[in-house]
């Protein structure tokens, strides 16, 4: 199970989900940095007052075509919920997973240094 060395016994966790994010391919770049918009939006403004650990996707597969949108979000960190999962899969996407408490650990650091740093200087 996910979380196995934390000793997590749930079987749901807190996340949101990138639904239907497409960018024109002339825009190169443009996916990167809406994704990453996204992640630090969630780390910095959401975190803080909704309990979230996750970022999901529903990466495309699309076996016409052979197009996996999987490596595309593997590159920005996300991981396969089910890596031995076989091609192609039955609904079409394959879902993936980017494990957020790093980021926000290390946000709410900064934050509480900054804060530190704050009340020592003098007025």
């Amino acid at each position: 199970p996910w979380l196995e060395t934390e000793q997590v016994q749930h079987r749901t966790f807190p996340a949101i989900k990138i639904g239907l994010l497409a960018t024109d391919k002339r825009v190169k770049g443009a996916g990167s940095c809406l994704v990453e918009w996204a992640i630090e939006y969630i780390v910095q403004t959401l975190s803080p007052v909704v309990g979230v650990r996750f970022l999901t996707v529903d990466a495309l597969y699309d076996p016409d075509t052979g197009y996996d949108s999987s490596g595309f979000y593997q590159k920005l960190g996300f991981r396969l919920v089910n890596p031995d999962e076989s091609l192609p899969p039955l609904h079409g996407y394959r879902t993936m997973y980017f494990d957020l408490k790093p980021l926000i650990d290390s946000w709410f650091a900064m934050i509480g240094a900054y804060d530190e740093v704050e009340r020592s200087e003098p007025s």
